[in-house]
């Protein structure tokens, strides 16, 4: 009994008390079950300094410790947008299209621009449609809710389509 709570203890312990939401995706093996989102200030293409999302996507499966060392991460969506860093502050989404363009970094000087890296596909192309978005009490995002259609080119040659879903709550 007593193993028992020590090692639930250690369990507890080890948890960032950030979950995975879940995620589906096709054309990448292993499968993507689950996806979670982090904030980050990079530059874009043009060399502006600015905020934007990073989607991870993982094959393990939805309520992961997104943080955790041991998270298979196989493919990152990075959504780029044209607001400037300041005092702290996390880019602000709309719903809506998004184009995702091969250029890494892309260009996000008319609103947002994202980039698909995916492990074993390249030069990717295509659509995210951000579907929802949610506000914590902060008024600041807290989950991404969205689709992907694209497509890219497999290492091992041939067109590779990557179409889904995502819910990605933020993971920091």
């Amino acid at each position: 009994m007593y193993r028992l709570a020590a090692l639930l203890a250690v369990l507890v312990a080890c948890s960032s008390g950030f979950e995975t939401g879940p995620a589906t995706l096709t054309g990448i093996t292993p499968a993507i079950m689950s996806a979670g989102a982090n904030s980050f200030t990079e530059a874009d293409g043009s060399g502006n300094t600015v905020l934007g999302w990073k989607v991870e996507f993982f094959s393990n499966g939805s309520g992961y410790d997104c943080l955790s060392n041991n998270a298979d991460e196989e493919a990152d969506l990075l959504i780029f947008t044209n607001q400037p860093p300041g005092g702290g502050k996390k880019a602000m989404l709309t719903e809506g299209d998004i184009s995702i363009v091969p250029d890494n970094p892309p260009t996000a000087t008319a609103g947002e621009a994202a980039h698909f890296s995916i492990d074993g596909v390249s030069g990717v192309s295509g659509d995210v449609n951000i579907t929802y978005l949610h506000l914590n009490s902060s008024n600041t995002m807290d989950r991404i809710e969205g689709t992907v259609t694209s497509a890219g080119t497999a290492d091992a040659g041939g067109n590779t389509p990557v179409n889904g879903m995502f819910v990605a709550p933020v993971c920091e």
